[in-house]
């Protein structure tokens, strides 16, 4: 109670001494605002805050949305597949701040001893913000949505291991032949076409829709954009969205799960790209990740006082990379691709051409990544004499023979992109006298090309989408990316239906990565990093280095470990005692 006084104490005189803004709402003259009570730092749900926090009713998180990036609609099992959703839904598993699997609206899983069914225990006692049961009706229901051919689910494919879900979603099968089924109200039972141990990794990805307010399975997605229909599972309900200004998410007062949130309210509030670094500078929000966080944004930030700021940084486990087809000419032969990869400087490029937004990369899995092998380091190194010498015993001394090679690529090239792409063109003809012609396609035309397997050599990038090796890996089996390897592909499927120990399955991924290194399938350049900003009175687990030495928060990416974030008392006593909000 002696702190909670002394913050009221220090806020009254903090508004008194401010010069810089009146106000929002002051007390009238003579009038002397209440102490604070324990229960003003209690949530909805009657938790009670961390001791730092501010009061529950200014527990609101404020964030910029680009306006590039506001979807049509909020369920994440349609057409919109919007990552929003994960505000005011839930999925069945969630991963935590260390990166572990674990339960949300399924309590635990199960695989049958063959691999090919999953067992999915639905969390006893769940509800619907509405008061409407929450249960396997609902979960069997949002994955015939998204394998329903008029839902037009962008992301179909992905769950293909879905048995049935092909056909069905081709129109060829009808829906109740998807291998999905209700055993009780508590249980969901699904069958793979092959054995998928990382198929719960996939569960994380979808929240879980409302069968009671949508009605049919190919009913309409606009029940999630109107507060008053957009029924919540999850810790936030939609409280507000005005198409092109703001939404807002309030705590689920009737949430039932274990993932209860310290926030009263989340603001998004949507504008244009250049707007987001003057809206956190002025304290209009509290948290700013964006491409548009420009260098001298970082540069102003860190010259000014960098922990002030909040300026962070985030490996988005994101790698670019140079891919070869290995049957085509001259890269068919593997000395010229090592050759090229002993070629590059990838530490210098990394520290000019891709400061503050890179980090150069030896392998596809980046660190903290599941498999993630630190040994590989060493492999393939940069050593231009080594790789004059490569190039030589190829056949090509001195690039003799070679001719000019073209890399294709899609643009328009952000800097660091561009900056990669030029400085690995010089360093191969100040290392190997390779002359190097860069094409740079549209986007969608270079995308359509490359599933044709007609280039050469490319520049891409791939980023991750679930946490699994085999997300990443799979690129480079036969028939995805340009390269192919008998032995790698045979290790990739293996481990991808592998249904024993976890360490075992990942030795596998390991083995096959230093495969596809050693062969230089691929040269693997750099691996992103994201600058973020967050105030330094935005606190939780999300926002402190894990076991890995990985920080959770990772733009809105990663939203579903939003419910451990709160807003400490600095906020009002030491940053901006004169918003509105710090009024209450």
């Amino acid at each position: 109670m002696i702190q909670r006084t002394v913050f009221v104490l220090l806020l009254i005189v903090g508004l008194i001494l401010s010069a810089c803004a009146a106000p929002a709402v002051a007390p009238a003259a003579g009038e002397v605002a209440a102490e604070r009570t324990p229960e003003d730092y209690q949530t909805v749900l009657g938790d009670a805050l961390p001791d730092d926090a501010a009061p529950y009713d200014q527990q609101i998180l404020r964030i910029m949305l680009a306006s590039r990036s506001e979807p049509p609609c909020m369920e994440r099992a349609s057409s919109c597949f919007s990552f929003l959703s994960f505000y005011h839904a839930e999925p069945r598993a969630r991963i935590t701040e260390d990166q572990e699997l674990v339960g949300a609206i399924a309590e635990s899983w199960e695989v049958s001893d063959d691999g090919l069914t999953w067992t999915f225990h639905i969390r006893p006692g769940l509800e619907w913000s509405d008061g409407e049961a929450l249960n396997a009706d609902d979960v069997v229901f949002t994955l015939q949505r998204i394998a329903h051919p008029e839902v037009a689910f962008p992301w179909a494919w992905f769950y293909t291991d879905i048995k049935n879900l092909s056909t069905v979603n081709s129109g060829e099968m009808d829906i109740a032949e998807l291998g999905v089924r209700a055993i009780d109200d508590l249980t969901v039972e699904v069958d793979m076409e092959a054995p998928a141990p990382y198929f719960p990794d996939k569960t994380s990805l979808i929240t879980i829709s409302p069968q009671h307010v949508i009605g049919e399975v190919n009913g309409a997605v606009d029940w999630s954009v109107d507060p008053a229909t957009a029924v919540s599972g999850g810790a936030w309900k939609l409280a507000k969205w005005e198409k092109g200004k703001e939404i807002v998410w309030e705590a689920n007062g009737n949430y039932k799960g274990v993932w209860k949130p310290y926030l009263k309210e989340i603001h998004l509030i949507i504008g244009a790209g250049e707007a987001m670094m003057p809206a956190y500078e002025a304290g209009e929000t509290d948290v700013f990740a964006d491409r548009n966080i420009s260098p001298a944004d970082i540069a102003r930030a860190r010259s000014e006082d960098a922990e002030r700021w909040g300026l962070h940084f985030y490996d988005d486990w994101e790698t670019y990379m140079l891919v070869f087809n290995n049957s085509m000419e001259p890269f068919d032969n593997p000395l010229v691709r090592q050759a090229i990869a002993r070629a590059i400087d990838k530490a210098g490029l990394a520290a000019s051409a891709g400061r503050d937004a890179s980090a150069p990369a030896f392998a596809l899995l980046g660190p903290g990544f599941p498999a993630h092998n630190p040994e590989l380091k060493d492999t393939l190194h940069f050593d231009p004499e080594a790789a004059q010498a490569l190039l030589a015993e190829a056949g090509y001394p001195n690039a003799e023979g070679l001719g000019e090679l073209t890399i294709t690529t899609w643009g328009p090239l952000n800097p660091t992109r561009k900056g990669w792409i030029e400085g690995v063109q010089a360093q191969l003809k100040n290392n190997l006298n390779i002359d190097l012609n860069i094409e740079i396609m549209e986007v969608r035309t270079f995308y359509a090309e490359k599933a044709k397997h007609v280039f050469p050599f490319t520049f891409q990038q791939y980023q991750y989408d679930y946490i699994d090796p085999s997300n990443l890996l799979a690129l480079f089996t036969t028939g995805n990316y340009d390269y192919s390897n008998s032995e790698y592909d045979a290790l990739i499927a293996e481990a991808d239906h592998y249904v024993g120990p976890v360490e075992e399955r990942m030795a596998l991924y390991q083995q096959a990565e230093r495969i596809l290194v050693e062969d230089a399938g691929g040269v693997f350049l750099y691996w992103s990093t994201r600058p973020q900003f967050w105030r330094p009175y935005v606190k939780g687990k999300s926002l402190e280095p894990n076991s890995l030495d990985v920080v959770a928060w990772r733009d809105l990416k990663l939203g579903i470990n939003q419910h451990q974030v709160y807003i400490s008392d600095a906020r009002c006593n030491d940053f901006f005692p004169n918003l509105a909000l710090c009024q209450n």
